[in-house]
């Protein structure tokens, strides 16, 4: 029995060390780089930014964001159009009551 507890305790030591040492390789590793926040990627030492993909598309950014527009305009006229006539559906109710 003491063997078995003598095994035990080399395997969790020597384990323990095996785990230490694969978390300073990971520390090394470099996968911690940080880019800045307009920084997409970079592909062979050259920067994309969102800049650059922006330009690319600008036309169709800009038809995008007009259709946002018109469509948040489009839920505001409902819903506005909506309480207004609940409104007037209960004033009606009530007139009908008196």
């Amino acid at each position: 029995m003491p063997r078995q507890l003598i095994v035990l305790l080399i395997f969790i030591v020597c384990s323990l060390g095996a785990v230490q040492a694969q978390s300073s390789a990971d520390a090394d590793c470099g996968c911690e780089i940080t880019l800045p926040a307009d920084v997409l990627a970079i592909v062979r030492n050259v920067r994309i930014t969102t800049k650059d993909v922006d330009a690319l598309i600008a036309d169709r950014i800009s038809s995008l964001q007009q259709q946002i527009v018109a469509a948040r305009q489009r839920k505001l006229d409902l819903q506005i159009n909506s309480r207004l006539l609940d409104a007037e559906a209960k004033n009606a109710a009530s007139a009908r009551q008196n």
